[in-house]
């Protein structure tokens, strides 16, 4: 009796996985060539299901009035005798035996908890028709491996698909303009994302509900296309926060010149990011924005004046290495104007302060001039610039910052009249340094750090000029005493 019970089982279950495949079979969601993924063709006033024991089941709350409720062909049927148009809130609430649902393009609103903990539910064509969706509808759901939002929601809710932990692919409709920052909370298997929007993409920050759990797997697709070269699209003015955070397969972004702001971490561990264009209307970048883009070497600009009157760095006392410059995690940084390398450049009249980080690890830069408008060089601004060769600082500005030249390729250099203050590492493993020219007649002060002054590492270092009548001030002044045995007045 016993064997013969779980053989008639047996059969059911795999009679019910039969049916299943080749339900998917014939959906081929996963490439869904421009037909909308959430379309059904159920009658407006049937709900059709399938259920683990191939027997009818029941909403917990009436959905209407009911005609017929039957199973056959390895459908279940339910028949109303009015268009259904809503499944109220809780109506299939932990219904473990519902496997497969399927609702017309008439119902427009599937209510709150509405199909939670339906933990053996696989698949759910709610149809074309939805506008609402509520918080935690399909919470639990931990079989359900796609899901298709229609066109007409414009927002996912709270936990709406917390728990669902085998989806693996979610379209995002054409309005969808909020995703809850917890609506895909726990579903760690996602490889796959749809969108038709990528504006509201761009502006909503989507892939802050998606990475949370699924951080590195996504791969996103725009139109049915796998998403590589990514052009935003006119009138984004801002990318927001963790836009495109986790997607490894972008290499390049085209901006239009509507956007204002990319947000802190919209491109976070983009690693095969590559290159980006900064239009002329970006004012702001967030911090990290770029962190992790291990690749990305090369950055397209409209002119020096804007580039230079970008802000790369937001907090200037805390020396904490926070960040929005785009080359900070890649080994090297190339600019580009108009399909051209820059490797001179001349420092505009606008531009009073050189910012921290502004040339950090361009390496083809070859030559500096600056504007005498310049009174200050920022943080860490020409660091790493390895082909850079001789500097001349002109009389405005009175102070180079920390790590401002350390480790270029700088081999001779002159300061301004008005130099007044040299901060720690500013020459720092410059190698190739062999010769400093002073024209001030004070000597400027040299901050040291953890036993680092500003000409540490210059192996090469071998003169040290200073102006006629200053050489015995410098040789007695903290700091410059050390370097007495190079130093000699000028000629």
């Amino acid at each position: 009796m016993i064997t013969r019970l779980l053989m008639r089982n047996i059969n059911k279950i795999s009679a019910l996985l039969i049916l299943i495949s080749v339900y998917f079979a014939s959906c081929n969601k996963d490439n869904p060539g421009g037909i909308d993924p959430s379309s059904s063709d159920c009658p407006e006033n049937v709900i059709k299901y399938r259920t683990m024991d191939l027997s009818v089941t029941t909403p917990h709350k009436a959905i209407g009035e009911l005609v017929s409720n039957e199973y056959k062909n390895g459908w279940g049927r339910m028949e109303f005798a009015q268009p259904v148009t809503s499944i109220p809130a809780a109506a299939f609430y932990e219904n473990t035996n519902l496997v497969s649902i399927e609702l017309s393009n008439k119902v427009t609103s599937i209510g709150g908890d509405a199909f939670k903990g339906c933990s053996n539910l696989i698949s759910a064509t709610t149809g074309n028709g939805i506008t609402s969706i509520g918080e935690r509808a399909f919470e639990g759901c931990s079989s359900l491996k796609e899901f298709a939002i229609a066109d007409g929601v414009s927002e996912i809710q709270y936990a709406t698909f917390t728990g669902c932990k085998a989806l693996e692919t979610v379209y995002v409709g054409q309005n969808v303009k909020v995703i809850d920052d917890a609506s895909f909370y726990n579903c760690a298997n996602i490889t796959k994302v749809y969108t038709k929007n990528l504006k509201n993409w761009c502006e909503g920050g989507f892939m802050r509900a998606f990475s949370a759990y699924s951080y590195g797997k996504v791969d996103l697709y725009v139109d049915n296309k796998l998403l590589v070269d990514l052009v935003v699209p006119d009138g984004v003015s801002a990318i927001a926060d963790h836009s495109f955070v986790g997607l490894k397969r972008i290499k390049t972004v085209s901006l239009p010149e509507t956007v204002n702001y990319i947000l802190y971490y919209a491109f976070e561990d983009c690693e095969g990011l590559e290159k980006i264009n900064f239009p002329a209307s970006l004012k702001g970048i967030g911090h990290h924005a770029f962190m992790g883009c291990t690749n990305l070497t090369r950055v397209d600009i409209a002119s020096l004046e804007h580039w230079c009157s970008i802000a790369f760095y937001e907090d200037e006392d805390s020396y904490s290495y926070i960040t929005n410059y785009p080359f900070q995690y890649s080994k090297e940084g190339h600019l580009f104007q108009s399909g051209k390398e820059i490797a001179d450049i001349a420092i505009p009249a606008s531009c009073t302060v050189v910012g921290d980080y502004t040339f950090w690890k361009l390496k083809s830069i070859k030559s500096v001039k600056f504007h005498d408008s310049v009174t200050k060089i920022g943080l860490w601004a020409f660091m790493n610039c390895a082909s850079l060769e001789s500097l001349v600082i002109p009389d405005s500005v009175t102070l180079i910052d920390s790590g401002a030249f350390s480790y270029s390729g700088i081999a001779d250099v002159t300061l301004g009249k008005n130099m007044n203050r040299i901060g720690y590492e500013a020459f720092r493993g410059c190698a190739n340094l062999r010769k400093v020219t002073l024209t001030a007649n004070t000597p400027p002060v040299l901050y040291s750090r953890d036993n680092l002054n500003p000409f540490s590492e210059c192996s090469s270092l071998e003169s040290i000029i200073v102006p006629k009548g200053s050489l015995s001030v410098y040789q007695n002044t903290s700091g410059w005493s050390q370097y007495s045995a190079l130093m000699k007045e000028a000629e």
